[in-house]
């Protein structure tokens, strides 16, 4: 698994005006539980930006003070509006004893039902999978070369040694279906088609500016006046 090492600040005062002071100082406030003790300390806003703007998931060496801990990310508070990160809390792992995570799944190669004119579905991009910290993988590869039209890989079909998958075995991971091709005809389309088109045998009716034009009637003659 990915490393990221990460230096903290203890933190001396809690409550509301502390954390807002820190969050003026463009620094985050943090947690990390999960030991004997919980401890609470900051972090540079600027230092975590490639830990959590990421599709990686690390293992983070904490130095807080003069302490070191190993931890992952738990939780990323953000503010409603801005996305801004407000806090984080870090759960402490230990080299002896297993922890649950979250891991990128990678497709690999080409499905066979790709080139047939199929269509690729991934129904899952992260898998929850447990196992010690020295174990954990950094992403989960997953080899789709002979995966054809209709078939699915599940999670219990992809196998990755000395972890465990935390979740559901029978859930698709990711699978190839039919691409529709054929585009339905919609109901006012198929309705102006058939309004323009006569019945067979039917006569066209005659246009406006092919009918006769009327001739008008010849005065009769005057006969001349006896005289």
């Amino acid at each position: 698994m990915k490393t990221f090492e990460l230096k903290g600040t203890l933190r001396s005062e809690l409550g509301r005006k502390a954390v807002k002071k820190i969050r003026q100082n463009d620094e985050i406030p943090c947690n990390l539980y999960g030991g004997q003790n919980n401890v609470h300390f900051s972090v540079k806003r600027a230092d975590v930006h490639k830990l959590i703007y990421t599709p990686h998931v690390y293992l983070v060496d904490l130095t807080i003070g003069s302490e070191k801990h190993k931890g992952i990310i738990r939780e990323i508070q953000t503010h409603p509006v801005t996305d801004q990160i407000l806090h984080l809390d870090f759960l402490e792992v230990f080299d002896n004893k297993p922890v649950t995570v979250d891991i990128p799944v990678s497709v690999r190669g080409s499905a066979i039902g790709v080139r047939k004119g199929g269509k690729m579905e991934v129904f899952k991009r992260y898998l929850k999978v447990q196992g010690l910290p020295v174990h954990l993988p950094d992403e989960i590869s997953v080899d789709v070369s002979d995966l054809d039209i209709g078939k699915t890989i599940y999670v219990k079909d992809i196998k990755i040694e000395n972890v465990s998958f935390a979740g559901n075995l029978h859930d698709p991971v990711v699978g190839v279906h039919y691409a529709r091709t054929v585009v339905e005809e919609t109901p006012a389309a198929a309705a102006a088609t058939t309004a323009a088109t006569p019945e067979a045998g039917a006569a066209a009716a005659p246009s406006a500016s092919a009918a006769p034009a009327s001739t008008p009637a010849a005065e009769p003659k005057k006969e001349p006046k006896k005289k």
